[in-house]
């Protein structure tokens, strides 16, 4: 199956057995289909770098990555669909291929793959009803549509990549009569039976509904709403039927969630999160989602200090699986001292909220509570370790209802949607299937590599240890500065850069002894391991950057000089830089043992990886490879 026992993917159909193996295939297809796309691009590089020596051949194919990323961030600032983006690149490619001497007749063939994706896209793009407005947001596609319900228009609906993300509705008391705005509008306003707070901070905040709440129950407080998607945020200030981003006393900052708590010294009597999870950007497992940093017991600590005195938390999740509320409430119970109080909406509204305090709280007066037996038997079907039923009980559950002992979350093991430290089986058949696809397509694609070259091994450990660094790279400053994709343009970019500019320190400073920096960067990956990046946090904005910036780019600044000291020396870079690109592939996916791991423990797989590196550089066969052609300039132009 797709989603084996112990993990909780959204959106998947578990009544359908087929759907598993039918996803592996539609996975298999697209993953070829991108490479499709890219094969006859890679070849016509490789064509085209050929004369160049070595290391002018790299510098330039670095450069050109970095063109390509900046050009991307543009057109995701634009807000432009991936059509536009496959309509450029498709026009590129076809002006290039028609400028070179008999190479039309392949025009047709290398456009094709493009072509197919192109058509996909623009019938994606048409399969909207014209009720439906799109839009494209840095993360998602964003669908949007008016909501009836008893013949009256309450609000909107909003999808992201046609998957539900959320519901602005007028919860201002006219459409009380409605029950499932009746629903709504009890878990909203319930926060404020609690407390009435000056001071609110809504972390993701959506199109609105809570930042309306705090407005229509809190006169007079100001309200602080984080939201890290500006196309929603904007949806909200135009859409939302109570107008909450347009009252004076809300404050909009679009950013990530973990990132404001850490550059803020505001302090709030209530602090609300809206349901904070990531719809689709990133596999549930991964370690670069928006919501991953959210729900660790580093974050809820800094929550914590956020609190003015007597101030509280509401934290609303739309909860699938018993062992994920259980989570929760460890994490809570462990941050705070005490087990959160647990309120269960009905099937309407969908949602359960944990409400905690420094102080133990007590249900408000008149409120309904849910006994333990109750619980089992409705919410739970029977089953106590089942899957959450959402049924027409609400209440206040009892609080052996749940349990205050599962995997607690934490920055290094931060994967909500995982109820143990694992790499479940379906993953390892991906991860497997894409590197056997990945191995036998360079294989049929670059010619002459000889899997009995020591120097092309040699090239494969050091595209695993760099490839898997540079995800540890953007794992690291996600959590200091957020999972936006300005954060992630920039490290990306930043990633490039260093390369470069060790390639260039290379062909510069060929003394330098290759021994010592392969004990530089086993040093800076040692102190990255035993250093923890947390350490930064109680520091100012800029000391985080600069010496989060430097953690990450000195073990890549180190292995990009061992790279180009060996990519100088080869009489065949098409065949190195392929078997690179294997060991990148493998690289890549072994960030995935952090399943099992955590992140930490990443360095010590890129130590290995260095590590064996190291040792095959000591064998003659690789010792003796001779530095030919090895300048960034070309053929006698000078260097000095």
């Amino acid at each position: 199956p797709l989603v084996t026992q112990g993990e909780f993917m959204w959106g998947y159909v578990q009544y359908l057995p087929s759907t598993g193996w039918f996803a592996y295939l539609v996975l298999v297809g697209f993953f070829l289909l991108m490479v499709g796309v890219f094969a006859f691009i890679g070849q016509e590089v490789g064509r085209t770098l050929r004369p160049f020596p070595p290391l002018t051949a790299y510098a330039l194919n670095i450069f050109g990555s970095l063109l390509g990323v900046l050009t991307f961030a543009l057109l995701n600032w634009l807000q432009t669909p991936p059509t536009i983006w496959f309509m450029w690149g498709s026009i590129g490619f076809a002006l290039y291929v028609l400028s070179i001497p008999g190479a039309r007749r392949i025009l047709l063939i290398s456009l094709l793959p493009l072509v197919a994706v192109m058509a996909t896209l623009f019938v994606d793009a048409r399969d909207h009803p014209a009720a439906v407005s799109v839009y494209w947001s840095p993360y998602y596609q964003v669908q949007v549509r008016p909501m009836v319900l008893a013949h009256q228009k309450v609000g909107y609906s909003i999808a992201v990549n046609k998957d539900a993300l959320q519901f602005p509705l007028d919860l201002s008391g006219r459409f009380s009569s409605i029950p499932r705005i009746a629903s709504e509008e009890r878990q909203y306003n319930l926060p404020y039976k609690f407390i009435h707070p000056k001071r609110v901070l809504v972390l993701g905040a959506g199109t609105g509904n809570d930042v309306a709440a705090a407005v229509r129950n809190a006169p007079g407080a100001t309200v602080d709403a984080v939201e890290i998607d500006p196309v929603v945020a904007d949806l909200g200030r135009k859409l939302h039927p109570e107008h909450p981003y347009s009252n004076p006393r809300v404050h909009v900052h679009v950013t990530d969630a973990r990132s404001f708590l850490q550059q803020t010294s505001s302090k709030y009597d209530l602090i609300v999160f809206g349901k904070l999870d990531s719809h689709r950007v990133f596999s549930h497992m991964s370690s670069v989602r928006m919501d991953n940093y959210v729900y660790t017991r580093e974050d809820l600590q800094t929550v914590r200090k956020h609190l003015a005195p007597g101030g509280m938390v509401a934290m609303g999740f739309v909860v699938h699986e018993k062992w994920i509320a259980d989570r929760l409430d460890t994490l809570l119970n462990y941050v705070f001292g005490h087990p959160p109080l647990v309120y269960q909406t009905d099937r309407l509204a969908f949602d359960t909220v944990f409400f905690i305090a420094n102080k133990k709280l007590t249900a408000p007066a008149g409120m309904p509570l849910i006994s333990h037996a109750e619980f089992a038997q409705h919410v739970l079907n029977g089953n106590p370790n089942g899957t959450w039923q959402y049924s027409s009980l609400q209440g206040f559950l009892d609080p052996a209802a749940l349990s205050t002992h599962s995997t607690l979350l934490s920055d290094d093991w931060p994967y909500l949607y995982m109820q143990g430290r694992t790499v479940p089986p379906n993953y390892l058949l991906v991860l497997l299937l894409t590197v056997v696809v990945s191995v036998i397509l360079v294989w049929l694609t670059v010619p002459r590599i000889d899997v009995k070259s020591l120097g092309n091994w040699n090239f494969v450990l050091l595209g695993a240890g760099f490839a898997l660094q540079e995800t540890k790279g953007i794992t690291d400053i996600a959590l200091l500065f957020g999972s936006t994709w300005i954060t992630n343009i920039i490290v990306i970019s930043a990633i490039l850069l260093v390369s470069l500019i060790a390639t260039l320190v290379v062909s510069r400073a060929r003394a330098i002894p290759w021994q010592y920096v392969y004990l530089a960067l086993f040093a800076v990956l040692l102190f990255n391991y035993f250093v923890p990046l947390r350490g930064l946090l109680g520091y100012g904005f800029w000391i985080q950057v600069l010496v989060s910036g430097a953690r990450v780019a000195a073990p890549l600044f180190f292995s990009g000089i061992i790279f180009a000291r060996w990519f100088e020396r080869t009489d065949n870079p098409s065949s190195a830089l392929g078997a690179n690109l294997m060991g990148a592939v493998v690289g890549g996916l072994s960030e995935y043992s952090s399943l099992a791991l955590g992140l930490n423990d990443l360095y010590l797989i890129a130590l290995l990886f260095y590590g064996l590196s190291f040792a095959v550089s000591f064998r003659p066969s690789l010792r003796g490879l001779r530095p030919s052609r090895a300048g960034i300039s070309s053929p006698g132009t000078s260097r000095a």
